[in-house]
């Protein structure tokens, strides 16, 4: 998962000006609020636009203010302004990607839970606002918008969540969000969102392989390599410009992360439109220089299904256990158990077998768990 810096509610407001035809645009359930500070505000199902930039001012539905705006000085003189939220992307392995662009069913229900149990516990654990006596957690309000292609076309299924600057308090009331906890862990919520999918997609009835258990990367069975790496045009961008500024000396001591992170913006254009029809078109053509085809790749992951179903597996453990073998690798090297980090190595025991809320019941003891942090 990343997330952006605090977005202005004109910035916000490009997610209502742009289309992403392989969804079918806007079409029913690719917007939908989340959140119980959504339902608080009697926001639920699909985003409408006049609701969504009425969030984005810090106003209600019905145009009352509930969040005060910002207060500074700029060039002499004072303004006022309010930061509508910060994004969230969560992007889908490519292998992932390639399978939804192929037709294969399940994919973009998997996509989905998973997105909405990582906001879930961003929600419990990260939705947190100022007060006299520190920082408390409330209710969050946040808009899902759902897109199926990178900048470059290539397939790439992905939500940007705007987490919008409003918090319901414990006392009913309103106040700014407070996102540092958020910007600090952010990897750590990629890893859950990965790790739900893992599970999400397994559960589905499609073979996952672990590459990367550290960081829960897998491949799908039946995506091959050659396929990734044809359409993996963005990354390369990235890729081929950070060697660049490498070559040229440029940005000596900044970290490799924040590179990359300067790179995407730099080789950023503005989403361009095409129509479906152009764009399947343009996927085909891509599978068939792979040797394959939607086709065939989506029966070949589809027929895999059953067998995949059947098969035997070991007895799953509970989560309590994944957690308890965490903690015990944790307190090894390190005086004091962070939540984050006990849920980081959690999942790495895991692998992909335990929900988020499994995982954080057996940390707060609520499922026979070892530990209530």
């Amino acid at each position: 998962m990343s997330i952006s810096k605090p977005m202005k509610a004109e910035q916000a407001g490009k997610y209502f000006t742009r289309e992403d035809y392989y969804l079918g645009g806007a079409e029913e359930g690719n917007a939908r609020w989340c959140g119980s500070g959504a339902e608080a505000l009697g926001l639920e199902g699909a985003v409408s636009e006049e609701e969504f930039r009425a969030l984005c001012r810090g106003e209600d539905p019905a145009g009352k203010r509930i969040v005060k705006h910002k207060r500074f000085r700029e060039k002499g003189v004072l303004v006022e302004a309010h930061r509508a939220g910060n994004d969230c992307t969560f992007s889908a392995p490519k292998p992932v990607s390639l399978a939804y662009a192929a037709g294969v069913e399940g994919i973009k229900e998997a996509h989905d839970a998973s997105v909405l149990s990582v906001l879930e516990h961003l929600e419990q654990h990260y939705c947190h606002y100022r007060t006299p006596g520190g920082i408390r957690n409330g209710g969050m309000v946040a808009a899902k918008f759902d897109h199926a292609t990178s900048r470059n076309f290539d397939p790439q299924l992905h939500s940007h969540v705007l987490v919008m600057n409003a918090v319901e308090t414990r006392e009913g009331g309103w106040k700014a969000i407070e996102t540092k906890a958020i910007f600090q862990d952010q990897k750590s919520l990629g890893l859950l969102y990965r790790q739900a999918l893992a599970r999400e997609l397994s559960a589905r009835g499609i073979e996952i392989a672990i590459t990367d258990r550290s960081l829960m990367y897998f491949d799908l069975a039946g995506i091959s390599p050659r396929l990734v790496e044809q359409f993996s045009s963005r990354r390369r961008e990235i890729e081929e410009q950070v060697g660049l500024w490498k070559a040229e000396g440029k940005f000596p001591g900044v970290p490799h992360a924040r590179l990359y992170e300067m790179a995407t913006l730099e080789t950023r254009d503005p989403k361009h439109q095409m129509d479906r029809e152009d764009l399947v078109r343009s996927f085909e053509r891509g599978f068939q220089s792979c040797g394959t085809s939607l086709e065939r790749v989506r029966r070949e992951v589809e027929e895999a299904r059953l067998p995949f179903l059947a098969r035997e597996r070991e007895p799953l453990e509970p989560a309590a256990r994944a957690v308890e073998l965490a903690a015990r690798e944790l307190t090894a090297r390190e005086a004091v158990l962070d939540r984050a980090r006990l849920l980081d190595q959690a999942v790495r025991v895991s692998g992909g077998r335990h929900g988020i809320r499994e995982l954080d019941a057996a940390i707060d003891g609520e499922a026979g768990g070892v530990l209530r942090l």
